[in-house]
């Protein structure tokens, strides 16, 4: 006997249709739902990004960016989002006064403007400030619907705030150690890792395009001279200078001379040779380094040190007391010259001078050397936590660092040299001492190196946090 197949009944299909509606009407809610959280999401945000904006905003000026009173504020009182602080009146934020700001909501803005900055019952899609407590407040709203009930959030919390939001107070600028570990560099409003790139702008408005270094200062053959608008890389944050309030930038990458210097593997250097070399040698360094402090923000500009090299990479003053401890070449060691005609660099008067008959003189050791790999100041290696930015320029990464040395030897040798950074080493052992430039049996070594020159930023200065990478620097204002 043949079985015929029975048709899909009427039962059968109105309980598919159920199903089907049911998922279809949970995928629909999940979608609005979605949509509710996306846009009260964005509007904290934005009530986020202007209370960090306008912190800094009063950290300078000592006032709130509002000058035109929002009156309206019935459906805030009836939301019970104003709160016992939330006393006095509310101001429309003047948002073209706070720099670097991007916004989800706030688009009526445009209309106050065109308004000539005036109030209307019209302004909804806008976010007002109360004068005493600070709050800040989306007028129009964001409506979100939560198990079948619509509520409205005008703000970052539902209920009426108990405290005042307290403004950061600006603070001379410091280093502090972050949740991390690591070092960061604070006012009390924004904050930069050391390594974060700054939009500072040497070329710009400067008066000075280019400086000659004098073979008479250099006892190199050539004048070496520097362009300005050649240097082309970007400027990160190095520290801070407690003593003076500022901040530390430093070249990106090293500079050499336009003309006059030492072409090799692509790149200029610039020379410094011999006695002249020496004497003239940090005052030359520092000249060269002011050329790049005319952008706006700066105050000076010098030359890096062997000190900013030690700090970055903690290099302490008993790592350097305990070099080489116990050798007769450790640091600290003192020798007295005596023989008639030893030839040395006098401190004090900033020349080279010889000993006469019966004459003595004691010199004190003060060269070390070691390595290190921070990618911030060394070449030969990628640091993960800090962009490498030497990529273009790994194998010859060696400048000079305005920070004179002495390599006691013994009775009979003695070396003058400047410390400097050669793929990834402070100087080299004393043995080889390339960076010497006078020694006792020898005058006129030739050496060169290129220059980072260390801009201070002024202690005034307004920085505006970013993401503090070359694509998205910290922007000066």
């Amino acid at each position: 006997m043949i079985k015929k197949d029975k048709g899909i009944t009427m039962i059968s299909l109105s309980i598919a249709v159920i199903i089907i509606l049911t998922i279809t009407g949970m995928i629909l809610y999940s979608a609005k739902d979605n949509i509710y959280i996306k846009n009260l999401t964005n509007m904290q945000n934005d009530i986020a990004n202007l209370r960090d904006k306008t912190s800094l905003y009063y950290s300078e000026y000592g006032d709130i960016p509002a000058k035109t009173e929002y009156p309206n504020v019935e459906n805030l009182q009836t939301a019970g989002v104003i709160g016992a602080n939330d006393t006095g009146k509310f101001y429309i934020i003047e948002l073209e006064k706070l720099d670097g700001l991007t916004l989800n909501y706030g688009e009526d803005y445009e209309k106050y403007k065109a308004n000539g900055y005036t109030y209307s019952s019209d302004l909804t899609d806008i976010y007002i400030i109360n004068e005493n407590s600070h709050n800040i407040f989306f007028v129009e709203g964001i409506r979100v619907k939560e198990n079948d009930e619509t509520k409205m959030y005008y703000t970052d919390y539902t209920e009426g705030d108990k405290e005042a939001v307290i403004l950061k107070e600006l603070q001379d600028w410091h280093e502090e150690t972050n949740e991390n570990g690591e070092t960061i560099i604070t006012n009390g409003v924004a904050q930069f890792k050391i390594g974060d790139y700054v939009d500072y702008n040497p070329h710009k408005g400067a008066d000075k395009t280019t400086y000659t270094s004098s073979k008479n200062k250099t006892g190199y053959t050539e004048d070496q001279v520097f362009n300005l608008e050649s240097y082309q890389y970007g400027w990160r944050v190095l520290g801070v200078d407690e003593e003076t309030n500022e901040i530390l930038l430093v070249a990106e990458d090293f500079i050499g001379p336009d003309s006059g210097g030492q072409e090799e593997n692509g790149r200029t250097y610039y020379y410094l040779i011999g006695q002249t070399g020496y004497a003239n040698g940090i005052e030359e360094l520092n000249m060269i380094s002011q050329l790049y402090g005319q952008g706006k923000g700066a105050s000076r500009a010098r030359s890096i040190t062997v000190e900013d090299v030690n700090k970055i990479v903690g290099y302490k003053q008993t790592d350097i007391e305990n070099w080489e401890k116990g050798e007769t070449q450790a640091y600290g060691n003192q020798i007295t010259y005596s023989s008639v005609g030893f030839t040395y660099f006098d401190e004090q008067s900033k020349t080279w001078k010889t000993l006469e008959s019966g004459e003595r003189i004691t010199l004190v050791n003060n060269y070390y050397s070691y390595s290190n790999n921070d990618s911030l100041l060394f070449a030969n290696s990628v640091n993960s936590a800090i962009e490498d930015t030497y990529k273009r320029s790994q194998t010859g990464c060696q400048y000079w660092l305005a920070s004179p040395y002495l390599a006691t030897y013994d009775e009979d040798l003695i070396h003058w040299g400047f410390h400097s950074v050669q793929e990834g080493m402070i100087n080299t052992d004393q043995a080889n001492d390339s960076s010497m430039l006078v020694g006792t049996n020898s005058d006129g070594r030739n050496r060169y190196r290129g220059i980072r020159p260390v801009i201070s930023l002024d202690a005034d200065i307004v920085i505006l946090q970013q993401q503090g990478t070359s694509d998205n620097p910290h922007q000066i204002q």
